[in-house]
């Protein structure tokens, strides 16, 4: 199911998405649940403004980050009023949501289409909304996200897979134990196909000579 298609509506999915829900075991209290769906603060909108990155392109408003940063005490208020009025009513502008959708040149013949690689301009106001909600989340992320997942997440390192990895090899080789690692990789559907996955036997070195499967 692909849920910003037609198919999100599609009969049987809301019924479907009622038992993924039922089978999720991590939630956030009801508590967690008020702090992060309570109006925004025109200190949360200045203090993302603030955090936000320099010296990147403008969208399709031509308006920098810069511009927000030096006027904040102006234009934070407006965008006060602006960002409640979108949380409050669940909905943006077409203006807000535009987005200019530009090719970077990667390295090889640039005749080929595959060597552009497309990235969306998004507008400062988008940005803006976007960073200030995700600070308000990222508070809360470690205690509903679970430890094995250590990529995007705020005090953890995507590196510590591969020292895992390596440990865990380590350990096979000095238990004399066969050991099989699983590497997953999902790709996204307009590149081929929805996802691939193989198996990779590790063999402890007094197997070493007899290869290994895929």
């Amino acid at each position: 199911m692909h849920l910003y298609t037609s198919e999100a509506n599609a009969p049987g999915t809301h019924e479907a998405r009622k038992v993924c829900w039922a089978r999720t075991s991590t939630r956030v209290s009801n508590e967690t649940n008020k702090e992060l769906t309570q109006e925004l603060t025109l200190k949360e909108i200045q203090e993302a403004i603030l955090v936000m990155q320099k010296d990147k392109a403008p969208g399709c408003d031509d308006i920098p980050t810069e511009f927000f940063q030096e006027f904040m005490s102006e234009v934070s208020p407006t965008l006060f009023q602006t960002f409640s009025t979108i949380l409050r009513n669940g909905e943006t502008s077409e203006l807000i949501n535009k987005g200019l959708i530009i090719l970077i040149p990667k390295s090889g013949d640039h005749a080929r289409i595959g060597n552009w690689r497309p990235i969306t301009l998004l507008g400062s106001l988008y940005k803006i909304l976007a960073k200030t909600l995700a600070m308000r989340l990222q508070t809360f992320l470690p205690n509903i996200i679970r430890p094995s997942q250590i990529g995007f997440v705020e005090g953890r390192c995507i590196l510590d897979n591969t020292f895992l990895a390596q440990e865990a090899q380590d350990w096979a080789e000095e238990s004399n134990q066969d050991l099989v690692l699983l590497l997953l990789d999902f790709r996204r559907p307009s590149i081929g196909s929805s996802g691939t996955s193989f198996l990779k036997p590790w063999q402890n070195s007094n197997s070493a000579h007899k290869g290994s499967g895929g």
